[in-house]
């Protein structure tokens, strides 16, 4: 997902030029929030197939409910303090922020998971991946002017740095072997 969020989270603006005749006010943050969001929550997607894995979903479902709601009083709040409706968006990311800190909490109960082991693995190792991988395709967005030339090679280097971040930081060697030999065989069955 990170290679197509990238170019989008940087495009933003061209895209919803071409898409739209007129774009409304908030669209631009509106976009980058939905897909940083999105993607906060799929950070947790493993930890959900493992616990209801388990069968044993009632407890899972009923916290993970909780605190996933608490992004509507979190906005009503907000709102009624004054704050810009981006805030809709703010409580959001933050009450799945908290979903995953359940989610881990729930790990070790149910399945006796390190929380801390998947905290290493997976944030960290994407925090790290995604910090390393934007860096080029940052340096083309700032460096040239919007248009469908800058779009290309943003999209290009999104990908690039990505896959390349990926497979020297996000994989460990094992991982990386792995990924290369069913390259390899891939490429031997299309000859």
């Amino acid at each position: 997902m990170l290679f197509f969020s990238l170019p989008i989270l940087l495009e933003t603006s061209y895209i919803l030029d071409l898409w739209l005749d007129v774009v409304p006010e908030y669209s631009v943050l509106f976009v980058r929030l939905a897909f940083v969001s999105g993607m906060i929550k799929m950070l947790g997607n493993t930890g959900f197939t493992a616990c209801m894995a388990t069968g044993n979903i009632k407890n899972y479902s009923i916290w993970v409910t909780i605190f996933g709601i608490t992004a509507f009083p979190m906005t009503y709040i907000a709102y009624k303090c004054g704050m810009p409706v981006e805030y809709a968006y703010y409580s959001y990311i933050f009450a799945y922020a908290m979903v995953e800190v359940v989610r881990l909490i729930l790990m070790k109960r149910m399945i006796g998971f390190p929380p801390m082991r998947f905290v290493k693995e997976v944030f960290v190792t994407a925090f790290v991946v995604t910090s390393i991988a934007v860096v080029l395709p940052w340096l083309v967005h700032t460096s040239y002017e919007e248009g469908i030339y800058r779009f290309v090679i943003v999209s290009l280097a999104s990908i690039v740095s990505s896959l390349l971040s990926i497979a020297f930081v996000g994989l460990n060697k094992q991982e990386r072997q792995s990924v290369l030999h069913m390259l390899f065989k891939f490429i031997k069955r299309k000859k």
